[in-house]
């Protein structure tokens, strides 16, 4: 991929330097010098660096929802293969071992471990961008909810529970295994994740 114009280098720089050394570390002099433009070009764009980090998160992570939407509706399976490949997919490696990384240009790639604590920093410390990271969590959860309503026509999940309590449950528990892997990279990962389906499955299967 090749960029063409100044408003996506910035943001390419912005978020490469950042998940480097984290986005209040970076200096705008940091981003000119990345991106290889003016300051005046980035100010032509962009107000200051928080509107930067703005249009930076609306592109980057409504882009990987956009992508975890694809990915899912394009992979087929059973219940329990489909959520196996949401795991995966949701740390950064697909089922037969590849990675599955944020790809850039210049054939750059992002480790969605190092994504994911990028996004973790951000929420913390702009308390500012919560109603944007609320959003973005409402759109995330429109993916499982269909996730699951899929499985209930199927009859493969039960329908006594509505597909949103659902889908904020399995959410919940994949965010949680996510942040356990970021921090524990040690453990074993294959493991854990057949445990927490097995979990999951006990709680929302039904039984035949």
């Amino acid at each position: 991929m090749y960029l063409n114009n100044n408003k996506d280098k910035v943001l390419e720089a912005t978020f490469l330097l950042s998940i480097q050394y984290g986005f209040d570390n970076v200096s705008i002099k940091q981003i000119q010098e990345e991106a290889n433009i003016s300051a005046g070009a980035i100010y032509y764009h962009f107000k200051d660096k928080n509107d930067i980090l703005n249009h930076m998160l609306n592109k980057y992570v409504r882009g990987a929802i956009r992508d975890f939407k694809k990915s899912l509706r394009k992979y087929e399976g059973s219940f329990v293969e489909k959520l196996k490949f949401i795991f995966y997919l949701h740390l950064g490696k697909e089922l037969d071992g590849e990675k599955h990384v944020i790809k850039l240009s210049n054939d750059i790639e992002i480790d969605h471990t190092e994504f994911d604590l990028f996004l973790l920093g951000i929420y913390h410390q702009h308390h500012d961008l919560r109603s944007l990271f609320d959003d973005m969590t409402v759109e995330l959860l429109s993916v499982f909810r269909e996730f699951v309503e899929e499985f209930q026509e199927k009859k493969e999940i039960r329908d006594d529970f509505d597909s949103e309590e659902i889908a904020l449950y399995i959410y919940s528990i994949i965010g949680g295994f996510i942040k356990l892997w970021a921090g524990f990279t040690h453990i074993p990962m294959e493991k854990y994740i057949d445990i927490n389906i097995k979990m999951i499955c006990e709680s929302v299967c039904i039984k035949n």
